[in-house]
C-alpha cells in the first residue's frame, strides 16, 4: 500500500537552508529540533499553499490540537511496541506485544481517519486510514482485539521469589515520578530536551517461563499475532515526524496568539519581493517583560539588500532575527506572527551570526571567511541572507574592505538580505540602508522601530545620546542646570 506524505504535495524535499539558521535565529529555544528541522527544507508552492490551508483550517477549530495530540501520542506509541516487537528474540514476547501494539494501531487508524476537513493534505490522509479501517483483516483484528488483550493481561503480573523473598512484577499503572517533573516543568513553562523512548526489551528466559506458566494465554496471543501481523506496515511511523512538526507549530502558535502576538497567513506572491506588515520576534516571548516592537519587512528587485546599522541596544539583532523567522515560517507554509502582507517563493535562508568560541590556528577572520564563503556558494540569487556584524573583530581597514565586498556581491546576486555592521565607511556606495530610530508615537517607553533613510554616516549618534539622556536638555533636566 501506498502511504503519501502528510506535510508535501508530492514526495519529501531536501534540506536546503543548514541548521546553524535555526540556532542564529534562536528558534531552537522556541521549538524541538523534530519540528525546526522542517523549515530548513525547500520550499514549493504547491505544498507552501497545502500546508497553509491545512494550518488555517487547524486553528480555526479549537479541538484541533487535542485532536493532533491525539492522534501523534498514539502513533509514538505503536512506534515503541513495534520496534520491541521486531527486535525481540522470543516468538512469545513478540506476540504479547504484538496484541498490545495492535492495539495502539488501531486507536491510531480511527483517529487519522477523523482528520478529513482540515485541506487537501489532511484529506488524503484521512482517506488511507479510512481505506485501512474498511479492510476485512483490520475489522477482524480490531474485533477479536479485546478477547486476546482480556486473555493476556492475566499475565501481566507475576509473583518471583528472589533469595526466599516473594517480589510482584508488575506491569506500571501509575504515573511515575518522571512524569510528574516533567507536568511540573511545563506547567512553569521550563524547556525539556526530548529523550527518545527507552526500548521495551522483555528477556527471552523471563518470556519463556511465562510461556509456560500460562500456555493457554500465550498461544491465543500467538495465534492472534501470526494471523493478523501483516495488516501493520512499519511505513505508518514516517507520519510520526510529520505530525510532531503540525502539532508543534499549533501548540506554539496558540501560546503566541495567548501571549497577544497575532498571526496571520502572507499571500505567496508570483513577484520576487518580500512585503510583511508589524512582524513579531517571537523570539523575544521567552524573556518575561518584554516589549515585543513589531516592524515591517520589506524586500524588492529594486531594493533587494540593506546595510543595517544603529545605536547598540537599538534592536538591530532583533530585527534581523524577526526577518529570518518570519521568512522561514512564511516558506513553511506556517502562520507567520505579523499582521499580513505578501511575499515570492525564496530557495533557502542563510545567516552568518558572530560566534563566541575561540579560534586557534587559524583564527577568526579566516573562520568568518570560511562560513561566508560557504554561503556564497550556496545561495543562488533567490535566497534571503542575514550577515550579523561578519568581519567587526578584524582590523578597520580590512573589515571596511571585506564588508563592502560581500555586500555588493550580495547585493548584485539578486538575493534579499541585511548586514549588521557598525562599519560607516561602507554606506557611502550604492547599497541603501536601514536605521534604527527612536519611535516618536511611544510616549511610555523608549523603543526603536527600523525604517529606511538613506542617512549620513554617524547620523544615529543623535540616537545614542537620547537613548541615554546625554543631549542638552536631558542633561539640564538630570543635573538641574
Amino acid at each position: 500500500m501506498t502511504y503519501p506524505p502528510l506535510l508535501f504535495s508530492e514526495k519529501r524535499t531536501l534540506p536546503v537552508s543548514p541548521a546553524e539558521t535555526v540556532t542564529d535565529l534562536k528558534l531552537d529555544l522556541l521549538l524541538p529540533e523534530e519540528v525546526t528541522r522542517f523549515l530548513l527544507l525547500k520550499s514549493e508552492k504547491e505544498t507552501l499553499l497545502a500546508r497553509r490551508e491545512m494550518f488555517e483550517s487547524l486553528l480555526k477549530d479549537e479541538t484541533a490540537l487535542q485532536k493532533i495530540s491525539g492522534i501523534k501520542d498514539a502513533l509514538g506509541r505503536a512506534s515503541v511496541l513495534y520496534k520491541a516487537h521486531n527486535t525481540t528474540l522470543s516468538d512469545k514476547a513478540a506476540a504479547y506485544i504484538f496484541v498490545h501494539l495492535f492495539g495502539e494501531f488501531a486507536v491510531f487508524c480511527r483517529r487519522a481517519s477523523q482528520m478529513a476537513g482540515y485541506g487537501a493534505l489532511a484529506d488524503r490522509f484521512a482517506k488511507v486510514f479510512r481505506d485501512i479501517c474498511e479492510t476485512q483483516a483490520f475489522i477482524d483484528a480490531e474485533t477479536e482485539h479485546p478477547a486476546v488483550l482480556s486473555v493476556i493481561d492475566e499475565t501481566a503480573t507475576l509473583v518471583l521469589k528472589v533469595e526466599g523473598e516473594n517480589t510482584k512484577v508488575a506491569r506500571e499503572s501509575e504515573k511515575s515520578i518522571a512524569d510528574e517533573l516533567r507536568a511540573c516543568a511545563l506547567e512553569l513553562d521550563v524547556p525539556l530536551r526530548k529523550k527518545e523512548n527507552p526500548p521495551i526489551i522483555i528477556q527471552k528466559d523471563i518470556a519463556e517461563a511465562a510461556g509456560k506458566l500460562y500456555p493457554e494465554q500465550f498461544a491465543k496471543a500467538e495465534q492472534y499475532a501470526d494471523k493478523y501481523r501483516t495488516v501493520i506496515s512499519g511505513e505508518i511511523f514516517g507520519y510520526l515526524e510529520e505530525l510532531t512538526f503540525i502539532h508543534g507549530i499549533l501548540e506554539f502558535t496558540l501560546k503566541a496568539k495567548s501571549k497577544g502576538i497575532p498571526y496571520s497567513f502572507p499571500t505567496l506572491s508570483d513577484k520576487k519581493h518580500i512585503e510583511f506588515k508589524n512582524v513579531y520576534d517571537i523570539t523575544l516571548l521567552k524573556k518575561e517583560g518584554t516589549v515585543i516592537v513589531p516592524n515591517d519587512v520589506s524586500f524588492t528587485e529594486a531594493e533587494p539588500f540593506y546595510y543595517l546599522t544603529g545605536a547598540n541596544g537599538g534592536g538591530k539583532t532583533t530585527y534581523i532575527r524577526t526577518v529570518g523567522v518570519a521568512v522561514l515560517l512564511f516558506l513553511a507554509g506556517a502562520p507567520v506572527f505579523c499582521d499580513g502582507g505578501e511575499g515570492g517563493l525564496l530557495d533557502g535562508v542563510f545567516t552568518h551570526f558572530p560566534r563566541d568560541e575561540r579560534f586557534e590556528g587559524s583564527g577568526r577572520f579566516f573562520d568568518e571567511k570560511k562560513r561566508v564563503d560557504a554561503i556564497l556558494e550556496k545561495e543562488n540569487g533567490n535566497s534571503l541572507v542575514l550577515l550579523n556584524e561578519t568581519f567587526a573583530t578584524t582590523g578597520e581597514e580590512k573589515a571596511v574592505e571585506c564588508t563592502g565586498e560581500l555586500a555588493r556581491r550580495l547585493y548584485k546576486s539578486g538575493s534579499f538580505g541585511l548586514y549588521i555592521t557598525h562599519q560607516h565607511d561602507v554606506s557611502e556606495n550604492e547599497i541603501p540602508f536601514l536605521g534604527v530610530m527612536i519611535d516618536e508615537a511611544d510616549r511610555n517607553r523608549r523603543t526603536y522601530r527600523i525604517e529606511k533613510r538613506r542617512l549620513p554616516p554617524r547620523s544615529f549618534a543623535r540616537d545614542i545620546l537620547e537613548k541615554y539622556g546625554l543631549t542638552k536638555l536631558g542633561l539640564r533636566q538630570k543635573f538641574g542646570l
